[in-house]
């Protein structure tokens, strides 16, 4: 009796065991939904980057740059490519000379490039029109940036500067060749009392060059003698009240008088200088004073020669400011995308922004959609200045003859 006592509790003990190996053991395959736990969803929207990489793009850019600025930006794009692995761009570079009409043909068929680079002077123009969407956050006009003040419309922002160059005076140190005995003049009665000098002793050498072909250079040159710029009523970009006399010691010419009033000659150079001519004569001293961008001075290691200004009056330093910016098509799929590709792009390099421009000049050139037309009027107007087929007192009527079509 008590051997089979003891083998009916030896059977309880074996099927208590079954029973608790089962339980921990179940039936169904590892990794299967019993029914016990189930995953909320995640909302629709809330991935991370990293779980939802985002989707490739595909910009195309349009650049006109010389060779060696060129290389200078596919270093950059390649650096760029790191922090924007799912953007690829593709980059053509044309000629300078035909970029603003191709790039505004473009604009009218719809064709546009997503990703553009326009020279400062362009940026109104093609803001005005449509072909460029605004800045985020970034305002135009109310900013103290001279390059944004140049190129803001309608009070907002519509590029990031690439490269900016400044126009400046330069001086060869000294007058000793080309006005022996004399000092270098700081007001515009100091500059008319050399004139007289000089014709008293028939020297008809122009003093100071500037190339009146580059409407830059030209503004940049009233600028230096203490002249101003003004928008007049009817739009045109003209000398302010004091032009006529700046215009008259740079441009008249008047002919030996009567009872020995000896002759005026004009201060400013009366003829087209080739590069190379006009720095041998800066060298040399035959031409004391020249106004060229910032870069061409610094090119040939001169930039300790960058004078202020001809007046005292027109001591800015920096002038008319010429270069390009980069700017996103309105036409562009991913404008938002662009603009972050653009701003590492462009971080953390110089583009050479000029100190502040004078008021004068934001006024007169600031944020006109019109821009292009009007400097081409003065390069128009200037040539005839410089031909003779005008003079200083007419070269307001002249500038209105070449005032572009409304």
């Amino acid at each position: 009796m008590s051997f089979r006592k003891d083998a009916l509790i030896v059977l309880l003990i074996v099927i208590l065991c079954t029973i608790l190996v089962m339980q921990l053991f179940p039936t169904e395959p590892l990794g299967t939904d019993a029914g016990t736990f189930q995953p909320v969803p995640a909302e629709e929207g809330a991935e991370t980057r990293a779980d939802d990489p985002r989707p490739d793009i595909r910009f195309t850019m349009d650049v006109h740059l010389p060779e060696d600025a060129y290389r200078a930006l596919s270093n950059r794009l390649s650096q760029t490519a790191r922090a924007f692995p799912h953007v690829s761009v593709d980059v053509a570079n044309f000629a300078p000379d035909e970029a603003r009409n191709r790039l505004l043909e473009a604009a009218e068929a719809g064709e546009l490039a997503d990703i553009v680079m326009l020279d400062l002077a362009w940026v109104g123009e093609f803001a005005a029109k449509g072909y460029l969407s605004r800045w985020p956050n970034g305002p135009g006009r109310t900013s103290e940036d001279p390059v944004q003040r140049l190129t803001g419309w309608n009070g907002y922002r519509w590029i990031a500067a690439y490269e900016t160059d400044p126009y400046v005076v330069a001086y060869s140190g000294h007058m000793e060749i080309a006005a022996p005995g004399e000092t270098l003049p700081r007001t515009l009665e100091e500059w008319a009392g050399l004139r007289a000098r000089r014709g008293e002793k028939r020297v008809a050498d122009g003093l100071i060059y500037a190339d009146l072909e580059d409407p830059g250079a030209f503004i940049s040159l009233v600028s230096a003698m203490g002249g101003s710029w003004q928008r007049a009523d009817d739009g045109r970009i003209v000398p302010g009240e004091d032009g006529a006399e700046i215009l008259g010691l740079l441009f008249g010419r008047t002919e030996a008088g009567d009872g020995g009033r000896p002759p005026l000659y004009p201060l400013a150079v009366m003829e087209k200088l080739e590069k190379e001519e006009m720095w041998r004569r800066f060298s040399d001293g035959t031409l004391p004073f020249i106004v060229v961008p910032l870069s061409e001075l610094s090119a040939r290691g001169l930039a300790n020669r960058q004078l202020s200004g001809l007046t005292e009056a027109g001591a800015a330093g920096t002038f008319w400011i010429r270069g390009t910016g980069l700017a996103v098509s309105s036409a562009s799929a991913a404008a938002e995308e662009a603009f972050d590709w653009l701003e590492t792009l462009v971080a953390g390099r110089d583009s050479g922004t000029a100190r502040a421009w004078q008021l004068h000049m934001l006024d007169a050139f600031g944020g006109d959609p019109e821009l292009p037309a009007k400097l081409d009027a003065l390069r128009s107007a200037a040539a005839l200045l410089l031909s003779g087929e005008t003079d200083a007192a007419g070269f307001a009527e002249s500038l209105a003859e070449q005032r572009p079509a409304p």
